[in-house]
């Protein structure tokens, strides 16, 4: 199933729809275009003001029966969208993480792909992370706290990232730390803006929100 709305109040409509799917196992938040949200391996909803080569790269992966491995979306409209493992769809991407992600090999998993406006990116894959020097002190340091990483994303200002044996963050909204304490169980991904707003999921798609 593949649905797209424009809505002004972007995040209602997402909100209503985890509602009524039940279910989350992956999103992508932003201020300037709504969010979309995927559940089972390729059904999406996205609302606000998507890139329109966005919602026409998300309804081909939805035709072919792939698997969404990531999703992230900038504040200017710039996305990338994983899928089948390794392969990717992008917009407006940083040179430096076309060229990584274009390196990963077929006996590899990208867990995430993310970008800000900085210029700064990030990819984890199953056998190693790469990422730009700021990115890289955090995913070095988070290494050393929790153990290898599983999932990175960042807005401008602050960072989360799932690894091993727990969550390492900087400069996140309070609302997201009050949230990963509450949960019982272990996401695989974590979604937020600096404003406050987030969506915590896993690959058994439970998901924790803030819409």
């Amino acid at each position: 199933v593949s649905t797209t709305v424009n809505n002004y109040n972007q995040y209602r409509s997402l909100r209503e729809m985890i509602q009524k799917a039940g279910r989350c196992r992956l999103a992508t938040l932003t201020t300037n275009y709504g969010g979309s949200m995927v559940y089972g391996p390729n059904g999406y909803f996205s609302s606000g003001r998507m890139p329109s080569d966005l919602s026409t790269y998300l309804k081909l992966i939805n035709r072919s029966k792939k698997k969404i491995e990531e999703i992230n979306i900038a504040e200017n409209g710039a996305f990338v969208v994983v899928y089948d493992y390794y392969e990717f769809f992008h917009q407006g991407l940083p040179d430096k993480l076309v060229e990584v992600l274009s390196g990963v090999g077929k006996q590899d998993l990208v867990y995430s792909a993310c970008f800000n406006l900085k210029g700064e990116w990030a990819v984890v894959t199953k056998k190693k992370s790469y990422a730009s020097e700021g990115i890289q002190k955090h995913l070095d340091a988070a290494k050393g706290q929790f153990g290898k990483p599983r999932h990175c994303f960042f807005t401008e200002n602050g960072i989360s990232i799932i690894c091993a044996r727990g969550i390492y963050t900087h400069n996140v909204p309070q609302k997201l730390l009050d949230a990963l304490d509450a949960i019982s169980w272990k996401p695989t991904a974590v979604k937020f803006t600096d404003s406050g707003y987030f969506i915590i999921s896993n690959d058994s798609e439970k998901c924790y929100y803030n819409l």
